[in-house]
């Protein structure tokens, strides 16, 4: 099959071989020639490049050896190389003017450059990255930050009393000015020179420093009398004074409770602010705190019930924390961007933006989300914008005009669909996709086909309504069907085969088998026309050939064979001039045949003769013919009874 280039030839061996293997090896060069032809009459490189693409797919299917893709890659290859340079300078000035079709640009470049351009196709990769990171970039400056609450850090007093409140004011420091100030002008003022004073005087100031003193020993008397009982009681209550605790100390404590707590965020907010202000031990141990309190929330970001909107604020939290370590920050980065994604896929969807929906999911998956919900979503995105997009190519076929209509709207869809298997090798491995990227291949080759037919139905030569015959029949296949173009090219044929019934039944027999095999032709009513002239012509040719071959045999079957096709294919609608004057001619034939038999005296051969003429199952035998045949009957009647 190799060789085997006529493209009717190869229709018939995909129709009726019975070799599998054959028959869809058949099939696959039929829809690579097809594919062939768009890529000859696409209207732009892209296009042009996107069916070479398709051409590459089908020679990778398994009735292929690698010998014969390798064949027809290498004979690609220029043209993959010169196509695929012009459409990257393309996509490179798409890229701020429209954005999605500079990445369906870069896909297709991914997908055709594999083993031909891979610098190029490393190039184009790196741009789809590119775009979905300054996407992110813009998303994450964007974002406001939730407020983590977290309590103030008491400032412990280390003189005679500690602070009970928790959120206790710290001292400022004009307030520990002022108290300095105001004891050294008491102790300055302490020390004047004493003026002179009375004896009166002098007896009055020992009073009152006598008085003094006893007041002093009676205030430390009371205060060990009140320590003393300070003591008991906390003696008696079983318990022992706190020691005073440090800032430092008193987080790492918070930050251990929040982290018991699984509270990552404020364990996260409290760690940080007081890494800078610990030193040693403490700070070595808030800064283990919080990268265990970061990896505990990466964790819980990553966990399949963690919705997309929430992990994007997880990673936008992470990355906003000063003492965070490098590892963790970048880890948070690059998680940021499959979720971001799922997060404008979800926003789309609302919207039903299906394209958006597929494209940002799709993407997602191509950086790494391995969730079985995003394959899930992917899915159900990819639904809704096929059922979406079908509905608009019902809506726009037959209408004038509909060729620009659908390159805006049918055609970027079905190409992101069959786009999915080049934007993330994940995707091809689930097979739930595979059926519906094939799908969209069928579709967007089934509206080429369509494009190719209606320029070659509006040409008037047999072989150009051929070609659309043949085109509006790969269409129907593929599920792009247009039933009032086809059914028309089908009615030119049937009249145009009609014609050559009496000059050229050969050729009126081939064109009612490709009309027969074409797909449509049975879905369009068409069918059971055409084979009744098959079948006609067939009986036509059986009778004339079993005529010519048999004519002057002496056996009446072999004439009467030729007698009764020829019957049956008036019967069956072939009644015309021809197949009349052909009946009339075996019909004679036959009786003369008898005629001589019963001069002969061969009465029984004679019989066989005439009454097979005779018959009424063969009524367009002509009635004069019928006439002479029942004569004979009669004279050999009379003959036995002598």
């Amino acid at each position: 099959m190799k060789n085997i280039e006529n493209r009717n030839d190869l229709q018939l061996i995909s129709q009726v071989s019975s070799s599998p293997t054959e028959a869809n090896k058949a099939a696959l060069l039929l829809a690579a020639q097809d594919s062939a032809q768009f890529e000859k009459v696409a209207s732009s490189k892209y296009e042009q490049l996107f069916y070479i693409r398709n051409q590459l797919t089908l020679y990778q299917e398994p009735a292929f050896n690698d010998q014969e893709f390798e064949y027809f890659k290498e004979n690609k290859k220029s043209v993959i190389e010169k196509l695929s340079k012009d459409i990257f300078k393309a996509a490179l000035n798409e890229e701020k003017r429209d954005v999605n079709a500079a990445l369906s640009k870069y896909y297709l470049l991914t997908s055709v450059l594999q083993g031909v351009d891979e610098d190029l196709q490393k190039q184009a990769y790196d741009r789809v990255q590119a775009i979905f990171n300054q996407m992110l970039e813009n998303e994450l400056e964007q974002m406001v930050q939730g407020k983590v609450e977290v309590p103030t850090v008491p400032v412990l007093n280390q003189g005679k009393e500690k602070d009970k409140n928790v959120a206790g004011k710290p001292t400022t420091e004009n307030e520990v000015k002022n108290s300095k100030g105001e004891e050294k002008q008491e102790n300055k003022e302490n020390s004047k020179p004493e003026e002179s004073k009375t004896n009166k005087e002098d007896v009055k100031q020992k009073e009152i420093q006598t008085n003094k003193e006893n007041a002093k020993q009676e205030e430390v008397q009371n205060n060990k009398e009140d320590k003393k009982n300070e003591e008991q009681k906390d003696n008696k209550d079983g318990k022992k004074q706190d020691e005073v605790k440090t800032p430092g100390q008193w987080a790492i404590e918070q930050v251990t409770a929040y982290m018991n707590e699984a509270k990552w965020k404020e364990a996260i907010v409290l760690a940080d602010q007081y890494i800078d202000q610990t030193k040693g031990e403490e700070q070595n141990t808030l800064k283990d705190q919080l990268k265990n309190a970061v990896e505990n929330l990466l964790t819980q970001s990553k966990a399949e019930e963690t919705s997309a909107e929430v992990a994007l604020q997880n990673y936008h939290f992470i990355l906003n924390v000063k003492n965070v370590v490098a590892e963790q920050r970048e880890e948070a980065k690059s998680l940021s961007l499959p979720v971001m994604l799922e997060v404008k896929s979800d926003q789309a969807l609302a919207e039903k933006d299906y394209y958006n929906a597929v494209l940002y999911m799709a993407n997602s998956i191509r950086n790494k989300n391995k969730h079985a919900h995003a394959f899930e979503k992917l899915q159900t995105n990819t639904n809704f914008l096929w059922n979406q997009t079908m509905e608009q190519w019902n809506n726009l076929k037959g209408n004038s005009g509909w060729q620009s209509e659908v390159k805006k709207s049918v055609q970027p869809s079905l190409e992101l669909i069959v786009y999915l298997k080049d934007i993330s090798p994940a995707i091809v491995d689930d097979t739930r996709f595979n059926e519906k990227i094939k799908e969209a291949t069928k579709k967007l080759e089934g509206i080429q086909l369509l494009n190719l037919a209606s320029y070659e139905n509006s040409k008037s030569d047999e072989a150009s309504q051929l070609n659309a015959l043949y085109y509006y029949g790969q269409a129907y296949e593929r599920g792009i069907a247009d039933a009032g173009d086809m059914s028309n090219i089908f009615n030119k044929l049937l009249n145009k085969a009609r014609g050559f019934e009496v000059s050229d039944p050969a050729r009126a027999m081939n064109l009612y088998r490709l009309m027969y095999t074409t797909p449509g032709a049975q879905g369009l009513g068409f069918q059971d026309v055409i084979r009744n002239s098959i079948d006609y012509l067939n009986d036509f040719n059986v009778a004339s050939q079993s005529f010519a071959k048999y004519g002057n045999s002496s056996n009446v079957k072999d004439i009467a064979t030729a007698l009764a096709y020829a019957n049956t294919a008036i019967e069956n609608g072939y009644a015309n001039e021809q197949s009349k004057a052909k009946i009339r001619q075996i019909a004679e034939e036959m009786v003369k045949v008898g005629q001589n038999k019963l001069k002969g005296n061969d009465l029984n051969t004679a019989y066989q003769y005439f009454e097979f003429v005779s018959r009424a199952d063969y009524k367009h035998v002509p009635q004069d013919v019928r006439s002479q045949a029942n004569d004979g009957l009669q004279a050999i009647k009379n003959a036995t009874k002598k």
